[in-house]
Parts: C-alpha cells; structure tokens; sequence
C-alpha cells in the first residue's frame, strides 16, 4: 500500500512541475454590440491587439463619412493594423480595401520594423455589419492583402471588429 500511495504522490508532483506552453489566443467573437474586440489572422496565426493600462490597444471612429480603424500590439512585436475609408462610408455594407493614390480607402500593417501596405488591385474588403450612430457602434468583419517595399507579402484574414466609439 505504501509502494502505491509514494508513487502517486509522486506522480502527482512530477505533473504539477511540467512547463505549460503558451496557448495561441482565440480570435475575439464577431459581435456587434460595442464589445470593444478586435481581431484576425496574419499569414494564418491569430493575432489580437495587447497593451498596457495606458496605451490603449484598439480604437475606432466613426464621423462624417470617415471610419477609421487601428488595433496595435506592444511589448513583444509593436505591430499594428490600421484601416481608414475616407468619404465612403455611408451605411453597412462591402468596402474595397486597395492603396491607391488617394489613400482613400486603406489597409496596412506594420509588424515592428516593415510597414506592408494593401495592395492597388483591391483584394481586401471590409464588410460593415453595424453602423449604429446613435447608440454609436460600428462592427465588421474584412480581409486584405498587403506587401512592403521588398514585395514581400502578407495575408489579413478572418478580422473583426466591435467598437463603441
């Protein structure tokens, strides 16, 4: 009996010693509620703003016809997605994401030392779900591709967003 009530103890200890590895955080519910989210996947891993108390790590707005958009993640990799519809939005519905001369309608994501920009031929969009400016929501969901000035290429995919701005 002792022989089994020792190795017990000992397994029991040898599993609590174990290094967990860092899970890969979920991406955030599309909701449409204010919920304050944001999310997507760059080049098919998650990627979630973070911060600190006084940084904030996501924010929105919406005024005139003008959304913008920008999510930034500190500490480890200062990187950042940004999206601005200038004079275009109007109501819920599918917005072109493309880098034009007019910066009208923009993507970009900068991952800490390159900045990628959408690409001219529109193969982002962002679709409104939500535009409450009354109670002031705006949510939706979009994906773009973006490259940098060395042609390399990054994939934005499966984003969303719930803000209260």
């Amino acid at each position: 009996m002792r022989y089994y009530l020792f190795s017990l103890i000992s397994l029991l200890l040898l599993a609590g010693g174990c290094k967990k590895t860092p899970q890969e955080p979920d991406l955030p519910p599309a909701t449409q509620t204010g919920a304050y989210t944001f999310g997507c996947k760059i080049n098919g891993k998650v990627w979630v703003p973070k911060g600190g108390l006084l940084h904030p790590v996501f924010d929105g707005g919406y005024y005139q016809n003008n959304l913008y958009l920008i999510a930034q993640r500190l500490g480890d990799d200062h990187s950042s997605i940004t999206m601005n519809f200038l004079d275009s939005v109007k109501a819920p519905g599918k917005y072109i994401i493309k880098e034009g001369a007019d910066g009208r309608q923009t993507g970009r994501h900068f991952d800490g030392t390159r900045s990628y920009l959408a690409d001219t031929a529109g193969s982002g969009v962002l679709t409104l779900t939500k535009l409450d400016t009354v109670n002031l929501i705006v949510s939706g969901t979009f994906y773009f591709t973006a490259t940098n000035d060395s042609g390399d290429i990054v994939h934005i995919t499966d984003g969303r967003f719930d803000i209260k701005y």
